[in-house]
């Protein structure tokens, strides 16, 4: 079975830190970091090179004679006793003072004591580290009509900042609130994570005649990222689609092993239409052998469900339950709270709860 840990939290709920750094300047400091270790690899040649003159110096008698002679000045009555004086003294001011040099070159550069993590190696005996957040929005509420909108610079250092202190190896984002003018370098670094999103559209969140007053054109969207340092490989499940904001992902591991994981924000305005589409693609993934080993989370807001007793009264929701833990064989495994109001609408449906 493939180890998992799991961070979950939600903006409505649980804010994150803030802090007063930009991602952007990673990016100088891994910068930096390289040219410090190109730095250190001179010094370590230079202090190699100058131990061999040393050593060459000590084995080679004529020329370190020729050298203490110069030095010394000494007249030819008292050079004998004067050289093995200044000789003895010279080769240990020589190797003290390049021994010094090599060890202070070793604590001002730690690079050449620890040459970084060893990712590949590291997601094979650890657990896979996945975050999901559903962050409410990456622009700002007054923004959301234009199309190319600027982004909400304190969400985006917030969510920046704890990836950068957690180093999730995943990372699930529900009501990202993207466009597509909006670049996926803007909203995570693109030389540390692949990432894949869901923008809202017309496609995926299509209008519903029955409550025209409720369709929000903007708003939605949905996002899955990886690192690309850790050897994981994903391919997104494109082959059905949808009118839905669900986005499903295959990952491999550098071990072999391979599952699926899917994230899922639902209106909680859709009726009957919406739970067909959903249970059409995922019983279409499922026949595919597609969700061997699966894990769907996302706002379902399915406020009326009780966990972990599973039950409801209301017959939407119970279509949803009978689809994922019946026919799907799935297990729900959030029973705490994701919301300020005490509900609990940010799920976690999987087929294998001991993955």
């Amino acid at each position: 079975a493939l180890s998992m840990s799991m961070l979950i939290t939600s903006c409505k709920n649980v804010p994150m830190k803030s802090v007063s750094y930009l991602w952007s300047g990673n990016q100088l400091k891994n910068e930096f970091h390289q040219f410090t270790i190109a730095l250190s690899h001179i010094k370590l040649l230079f202090a190699i090179l100058v131990s061999i003159i040393i050593r060459s110096a000590h084995v080679n008698r004529k020329v370190r004679y020729y050298v203490l002679y110069r030095l010394s000045l000494c007249n030819d009555k008292f050079r004998t006793p004067t050289v093995s004086r200044i000789n003895k003294l010279f080769q240990m001011l020589l190797y003290w003072i390049f021994t010094l040099n090599f060890i202070l070159i070793t604590i001002i550069n730690p690079n050449l004591l620890n040459p970084g993590p060893r990712s590949n190696q590291n997601v094979q005996t650890r657990p896979l580290k996945i975050f999901y957040n559903n962050v409410q929005g990456l622009i700002i509420p007054r923004d959301l009509k234009s199309e190319s909108p600027p982004l909400n610079m304190k969400k985006i250092y917030e969510l920046q900042s704890f990836i950068f202190e957690h180093k999730p190896d995943i990372v699930i984002l529900n009501e990202s609130w993207t466009k597509p003018s909006i670049l996926d370098s803007e909203i995570l670094p693109e030389n540390s994570y692949k990432v894949l999103r869901c923008d809202r559209s017309g496609k995926t969140h299509p209008f519903d005649p029955a409550q025209p007053k409720k369709f929000r054109k903007n708003g939605g969207g949905v996002l899955i990222a990886h690192r690309k340092d850790i050897g994981l490989e994903s391919t997104q499940v494109g082959l059905i689609k949808i009118q839905a904001e669900i986005l499903t992902l295959n990952f491999k591991l550098p071990t072999g092993k391979r599952f699926s994981l899917s994230t899922f924000y639902r209106v909680g305005t859709l009726g009957v239409e919406n739970f067909d589409l959903i249970k059409s693609y995922l019983t279409t993934l499922a026949s595919k052998k597609k969700l061997d080993k699966h894990l769907l989370i996302g706002d379902l807001n399915f406020p009326e469900i009780r966990w972990p007793d599973s039950s409801t009264t209301v017959e939407l929701h119970q279509k949803f339950l009978e689809l994922f833990m019946n026919e799907l064989d799935h297990t729900q495994l959030i029973n705490l709270p994701t919301h300020k109001n005490g509900n609990i609408l940010d799920l976690l449906f999987t087929n294998v709860p001991d993955l």
